[in-house]
């Protein structure tokens, strides 16, 4: 019998079987706590470990990285570098290299105000380090 599992919040994994069969999910505590008290942006990397934001503070990045065997439950938790600029509710997509781009936001900036910054950064997992990108150029809409 095979299972799929979904990581939800870095807290429990969901697993559920094949359609062919049916059954109920059931949740599976994770072994240990990640460092941070609420999860907010979560990425699958290429390398099967899961790249979360945090919701406490929008710089900072933990990864849980599976187990020898490729399961989350017994994964291990890690703190990664804090992103340039805070945002939240950002574009993110993992490129081919493996490498995390992530744009603009709401609450850019160093006061984390209401603003909607065009600011872009790549992470790399390779060496635990955000870069600049290139800035969106957006047009000015004037409403009347």
């Amino acid at each position: 019998m095979r299972t799929a599992t979904l990581t939800l919040c870095g807290i429990a994994l969901l697993t559920a079987s094949p359609a062919s069969e049916v059954h109920p999910a059931t949740w599976t505590p994770l072994a240990h706590k990640p460092s941070v008290n609420s999860i907010g942006t979560m990425v699958l990397l290429t390398d099967g470990s899961v790249m979360m934001e945090s919701y406490d503070d929008i710089q900072t990045w933990i990864k849980l990285t599976p187990d020898a065997k490729g399961g989350y439950v017994n994964g291990t938790w890690s703190t990664l570098a804090k992103m340039r600029t805070p945002r939240l509710y950002f574009a993110s997509q993992v490129m081919q290299n493996g490498k995390l781009w992530v744009m603009g936001g709401e609450y850019t900036g160093p006061y984390q105000d209401a603003n909607w910054g065009p600011e872009a950064e790549i992470y790399d997992p390779r060496t635990n380090t955000w870069s600049d990108a290139a800035t969106y150029r957006r047009r000015r809409v004037v409403r009347p």
